[in-house]
């Protein structure tokens, strides 16, 4: 009888133990719940100041192909020269070429055997046969911020069959920068005022609003102005006469 006395008295002690136990188990508990809190709304902020560096960075990225667009063409490859006028790095990751006006073949488009569509070029051994002789791939991808006339070398693909092609620069960080070849003639809008005012001085029944379009179609299609002026001028003296 002793003994249980004993054991009774000796349990009641066993219960404030416990629940003092317990109550510091849920004191840890919200304590480990709080730091994971911490810990992942740090990484969140981490990730999102990581989103908007890549962000700015891809803004800043300003890779302009030069003139011709390409060069150095041979059987095998050609040169791409390219200027960075941005503030950091650009790495290309991949050039697309497209065969927009297939009239002197069909590489590069759906009709080709190899390529099937748009020749992809990729960096290293390549990944694509483009033209039927071996991977198409570049080198000299990573232009320097500031650096002028680089060359980027395109290897087994060419451009010099007549065909119209569009060529697209793909970045690391997802910016596309394209060009075409052959390289588009600018016209200059100082000398279409000066066409405007000869076309109205030979043609003075017309508006004095001649658009844009209509003296670049007149360009086109019949020649140098100089010689067209002559051409109308002779006409209205064989009128006269």
């Amino acid at each position: 009888m002793t003994i249980y006395r004993r054991f009774v008295r000796a349990k009641k002690g066993m219960s404030t133990i416990f629940g003092g136990l317990f109550f510091i188990i849920l004191i840890l508990m919200g304590f480990n719940l709080m730091l994971w809190g911490f810990i992942q709304y740090d990484n969140y902020n981490s990730s999102l100041f990581k989103m908007n560096q890549n962000d700015q960075l891809a803004t800043s990225e300003n890779l302009v192909p030069a003139s011709p667009g390409a060069q150095n063409l041979t059987s095998t490859g050609f040169n791409i020269p390219v200027n960075n006028l941005g503030g950091t790095t650009v790495s290309i990751a991949r050039i697309y070429i497209s065969n927009i006006s297939p009239t002197g073949g069909t590489h590069c488009t759906n009709s080709d055997p190899n390529s099937q569509g748009p020749c992809i070029v990729d960096t290293g051994s390549g990944t694509q046969n483009c033209a039927g002789n071996g991977n198409c791939f570049f080198t000299n991808g990573n232009v320097a911020a500031g650096v002028i006339n680089q060359l980027i070398h395109v290897t087994g693909v060419t451009l010099n069959d007549g065909s119209g092609y569009k060529i697209i620069l793909s970045s690391t960080r997802g910016r596309l920068f394209s060009f075409f070849y052959p390289w588009p003639v600018n016209f200059n809008t100082g000398n279409l005022n000066l066409f405007r005012l000869q076309i109205l001085q030979f043609h003075p029944g017309l508006p004095d609003s001649v658009p844009i379009s209509l003296l670049r179609s007149h360009v086109h299609y019949n020649g140098a102005l100089g010689v067209r002026c002559e051409q109308l001028t002779h006409q209205r003296s064989n009128f006269r006469k």
